[in-house]
């Protein structure tokens, strides 16, 4: 029975790395996922002192 700390150590330190580049990896597509959508990062709630506008009229 001896190595089994060895080998166990090695395995959760690999399991590790693979979850550390995994975690990088998504943070990566999420933000070009976000970039590809076009859409500001952030939305305005309502409007303070600017004049109403209609954008199906053109203005």
């Amino acid at each position: 029975m001896r190595g089994w700390a060895l080998l166990l150590i090695g395995v959760m330190f690999l399991g590790g790395v693979q979850l550390t580049v995994l975690g990088i990896f998504g943070e990566y597509l999420g933000r070009i996922y976000r970039e590809v959508k076009g859409r500001p990062l952030y939305l305005v709630r309502e409007r303070l002192g600017f004049p109403a506008h209609n954008a199906m009229a053109g203005n």
